[in-house]
């Protein structure tokens, strides 16, 4: 049983693909996220590329960006 790590929402984790198969395409760890859509909670993975388009596609288009509310700032 692979060990369970615990998180709080948009915390970016690093997980190992504990799956993997000898000679395989598959990546050896993901980037895991939980976030919350209309009420509910889900966890999405990621590759390390993927998280480095995201983050080239942030600062390529810096006039679409979410601010963060101070109450935020505040807890996390």
């Amino acid at each position: 049983m692979p060990l369970q790590i615990f998180t709080r929402l948009g915390r970016l984790i690093k997980v190992k693909n504990t799956k993997t198969k000898a000679f395989s395409n598959e990546n050896e760890h993901y980037i895991a996220v939980w976030v919350k859509e209309k009420g509910k909670s889900k966890c999405l993975m990621f590759t390390e590329s993927e998280i480095i388009r995201a983050e080239f596609r942030t600062y390529k288009n810096i006039e679409d960006q979410t601010q963060r509310s101070w109450i935020s700032k505040l807890i996390d």
